[in-house]
């Protein structure tokens, strides 16, 4: 399955818990250069190409270079099967009243709320294109 460039990176950096700036570091390249990939869709160089390509390795095999923008969102699926789609962990954790850290922790583990009021309750990150 072919996957877009931006959608890519997000879920990586998702999946080993790592902040942009540290990718950047290990890429070597700018911040502004790996934001600009990831939310403005822009393609990178051929010089960068290599690098990224070198980075990741097989892996990186099925990523296209197609100039989509993704967002990194929250989701919860609540105990009645309702959910709700949140732009951000803090606006989810304001809205829904549950921690941060019991919101990443399910985003993290796949794990449901055991205690509190929204026991019963799933959090999960989605990647949604920019339109």
């Amino acid at each position: 399955m072919k996957v877009s460039f931006s959608e890519f990176v997000l879920r990586y950096l998702d999946e080993w818990n790592l902040e942009a700036g540290y990718l950047a570091d290990d890429l070597y390249v700018g911040r502004h250069s790996l934001d600009a990939w990831l939310y403005r869709g822009r393609i990178p160089n051929s010089d960068n190409m290599k690098t990224i390509q070198d980075y990741f390795g097989e892996e990186f095999k099925d990523v296209v270079f197609d100039g989509k923008e993704f967002r990194r969102k929250f989701k919860v699926i609540r105990a009645d099967g309702s959910s709700q789609v949140y732009d951000t962990a803090d606006e989810l954790s304001l809205t829904e009243g549950i921690s941060k850290r019991t919101i990443m922790r399910s985003c993290r583990d796949g794990e449901v709320v055991q205690k509190g009021k929204r026991k019963g309750c799933r959090f999960e990150r989605i990647y949604m294109e920019v339109e």
